[in-house]
């Protein structure tokens, strides 16, 4: 589940081109997934009984107080502060509902690879999420100095991957114990709320867009699955800017802590639309296999853009050139 894991790595790594509503990022879900039971429910129920739709997903939340939508996250967030609730929405291939809860649940108590984010998971927990099954989990994430209180649940959903995360600033009123309760009252709706990322590539020859809440997502040949190339653009959720000394070092260490940990053999610095930082290609091993990594990481003044492509060298050819083209094509929206 590469392609899930990089959507997410990029999204838990901070704190604090529009399709149609029926699929508002523009992809398709996997044509292998097996849809998941559970209820759906017409988006002005949700509304009339106090939920939100998060933009560019299917779930809704009730939102806690002081907490509004932020469509760029896409979630919700407390204005003035870094505490959010982040929702992931990925189209990921899988058969069996309960065996990709049970792979969540090892990567949340997967303390090297959980410590690696910040994160210390205190609780991790089975549940239920509107019907489907669930992980849970609360506990902190440490970053730029702060433990930020957390709280986090995975499920699959018709043919998605979905990740709804709470991050809470130290001081903020809802505790982790409060946003679990919150993230497990999540529901599903009929329809996927509207939105946009904030940007936009032009894909390479062969790439087809997928359904990815929070940001971008191209796969070669629309395909799904381990070692199928795909490139991903995400912002993260830094929320304040990173210093200039410093932007080297953190965009080796963003680099070098995508799933499959690769290692850099190149490094340049890099302006892609008025946003300078850092390219980066390498290699690392996803499941026991050798994957190549292009990636550029871009600094803005709340965080970074995360431009990423991975492949198995041993099943395609070089895709460099590919990712490179995409990332150069990147174009800013919200400015």
């Amino acid at each position: 589940m590469l392609l899930a894991g990089l959507a997410a790595a990029v999204a838990l790594a901070g704190c604090g081109g529009s399709g149609s509503d029926e699929n508002p990022s523009g992809g398709k879900s996997s044509p292998t997934a097996r849809k998941t039971g559970g209820p759906a429910t017409a988006p002005g129920i949700l509304k009339a009984e106090g939920y939100v739709l998060v933009p560019r997903t299917n779930v809704a939340l009730r939102p806690p107080d002081g907490f509004v939508v932020a469509a760029s996250l896409p979630g919700l967030a407390r204005k003035g502060t870094r505490s959010t609730f982040l929702v992931s929405q990925a189209a990921t291939p899988y058969d069996d509902p309960e065996e990709v809860v049970d792979e969540v649940e090892t990567g949340f108590n997967d303390e090297a690879a959980t410590t690696q984010k910040g994160l210390e998971l205190s609780s991790v927990k089975r549940l239920s999420i509107d019907g489907r099954p669930a992980v849970g989990a609360t506990g902190t994430q440490t970053a730029g100095g702060l433990a930020f209180n957390k709280a986090i649940v995975t499920f699959p959903s018709e043919g998605f991957l979905v990740t709804v995360s709470a991050t809470l600033a130290p001081d903020d009123p809802v505790s982790a114990a409060d946003a679990l309760a919150i993230l497990r009252g999540a529901r599903w709706s009929t329809r996927g709320a509207a939105g946009n990322p904030g940007f936009v590539v032009r894909p390479a020859a062969g790439y087809v867009k997928q359904a990815a809440s929070g940001g971008l997502s191209y796969t070669l040949g629309g395909r799904l699955g381990p070692g199928v190339p795909a490139f991903l653009v995400n912002r993260s959720l830094g929320g304040t800017p990173t210093p200039r000394h410093e932007r080297r070092d953190v965009a080796r260490a963003r680099f070098g802590a995508f799933p499959g940990n690769p290692r850099a053999d190149s490094e340049e610095p890099v302006t892609i639309s008025g946003l300078a930082g850092w390219e980066f290609t390498g290699t690392g091993k996803e499941g026991g296999r050798e994957r190549r990594y292009y990636a550029a990481v871009l600094f803005t003044d709340e965080g970074y853009l995360a431009l990423v492509g991975t492949f198995d060298p041993a099943s395609y050819s070089d895709q460099t050139d590919a990712f490179r083209s995409m990332a150069r094509s990147l174009e800013l929206t919200d400015r």
